[in-house]
């Protein structure tokens, strides 16, 4: 593999691996600015980080499509795993707020 296709499929897998990681990293943030600041800063904030992951997953996507053209590439596969992600975050992040009683 070259080094373009292997830096697709790895942000291909981080996209799929980095949902879970990043919604709990989200949680303790806020538990710990909840903890120490006022409650705006800690939404904010919040919602930056848990939005990390989809908009990542958007640019694989993006940078798969775009690279599709090239012959040989893991063009295809940093899409999918994209899409992949972008579902794993809906399901995961969907989950944890009917665990958390907001509706």
């Amino acid at each position: 593999m070259k080094g373009k296709d292997k830096n697709l499929l790895a942000f291909g897998i981080f996209n799929v691996i980095s949902v879970i990681p990043f919604l709990f990293l989200a949680m303790v943030v806020a538990f710990t600015i909840f903890a120490l600041v006022d409650i705006k800063a800690t939404v904010i904030l919040c919602l930056l980080i848990i939005f990390l992951s989809p908009i990542s997953c958007i640019i694989g996507i993006v940078r798969g499509i775009r690279s599709r053209k090239n012959p040989g590439t893991c063009a295809q596969a940093c899409a999918i795993l994209s899409v992949i992600g972008i579902f794993l975050f809906a399901v995961v992040a969907g989950y944890l707020w009917w665990r958390s009683g907001i509706s």
